[in-house]
């Protein structure tokens, strides 16, 4: 009997060595030992700030990757969703002042990330800074600002089904923009945020946080792009716009990533008594996108209005997601979603 048994379990670890790499891991090229050189990294960093990072980084590595039987997935490819294969911590790389030019608006204030890290900036003219508007790093802010940020950065749920890749986020979210406007103060100017990958295989977290206070007004451009059109990325980003009662928030986000990527967006939305929120994506890059945007209606009188453009070619794959919780009597929202598709 003892020897069945020994020969049983030799036989149960074959098999299981044998099936082992049809199955991804969890973590994929997102190690632990990844994340331990990635806290190396920020280590400079709130203590609060690097224990959240901790908790999310359990909270990736122990979730499930999604199922077909995942409501909010089963129309999704998941053959192709993967976790393997990517540089968690690229290399740092130099980017030429590009920004002005795609920009195209002579003096607005803007910030060029590439690889997670701020290769290029143009602060805002002296008149918009002397109002109290605040555009920096997320770093930068984190140390001179942490309660704003630790008020708004991440705090709304995941509620649309990419638990683990939000969690993946918060863990390797090394940098982005910050863009505070205080109370009653017009930004006149629209401010613009790049967000560039480079290097086959890199791995981005992308990530711009909007915070305006009571009837302030704020337009923010996001742009997501690789520097090669062949390059293979995998880019997991995220914004919280945040809109205090009677403010304007308009932002426009333009996704072009690499045709070989593969790109998950999370977008939250915050909006208080009487305000506005203007949500404009374009969608025109990536082999694979999922983008989920959650709005908060919290108080009467709130607005959302949530807006896409997509045009696909190929075989590309669009997947929009949306989430709109009225929370308070007299909350409005409009959803509208155009999708032009081409060739197959």
């Amino acid at each position: 009997a003892e020897r069945k048994r020994k020969i049983m379990i030799k036989r149960k670890i074959t098999t299981m060595s044998t099936l082992a790499p049809i199955f991804p891991t969890l973590t994929g090229s997102f190690t632990a030992e990844a994340f331990a050189t990635h806290l190396e990294r920020v280590k400079h960093l709130p203590a609060w700030w690097l224990d959240r990072k901790r908790a999310a980084y359990a909270r990736f590595a122990a979730a499930p990757m999604p199922r077909r039987t995942n409501e909010g997935w089963r129309f999704s490819n998941l053959a192709t969703l993967t976790l393997d294969g990517f540089n968690a911590t690229p290399a740092a790389i130099r980017f030429d002042q590009m920004a002005h030019r795609e920009l195209g608006v002579t003096g607005a204030g803007h910030l060029v990330f590439a690889n997670n890290r701020l290769v290029s900036s143009q602060a805002l003219d002296t008149t918009t800074a002397g109002s109290g508007i605040i555009f920096d790093t997320l770093q930068n802010a984190l140390l001179k600002h942490g309660d704003l940020v630790k008020a708004h950065l991440l705090t709304q749920p995941s509620k649309l089904g990419s638990d683990k890749f939000a969690a993946l986020h918060e863990a390797f979210l090394e940098d982005g923009a910050f863009i505070y406007v205080p109370k009653g103060v017009t930004a006149t100017m629209p401010v613009g945020v790049f967000h560039y990958a480079s290097g086959a295989g890199t791995a981005v977290f992308p990530h711009t946080l909007v915070i305006a206070e009571d009837n302030a007004k704020v337009t923010v451009a996001d742009f997501f792009r690789s520097e090669k059109a062949k390059e293979a990325h995998f880019a997991c980003g995220g914004n919280d716009l945040y809109a205090g009662h009677g403010a304007q928030v308009t932002y426009v986000a333009m996704q072009d990533w690499s045709r070989e990527t593969l790109s998950l967006q999370f977008n939250a939305t915050l909006a208080r008594r009487d305000a506005k929120v203007l949500s404009l994506n374009l969608h025109a890059g990536a082999r694979q996108a999922r983008h989920e945007s959650f709005s908060q209606l919290a108080a009467p009188g709130a607005h959302s209005e949530m807006l896409a453009l997509t045009v696909a070619h190929g075989t590309q794959e669009f997947d929009q997601r949306t989430l709109q919780l009225h929370q308070a009597p007299n909350t409005t929202s409009n959803l509208l979603h155009k999708n032009a598709l081409l060739d197959q």
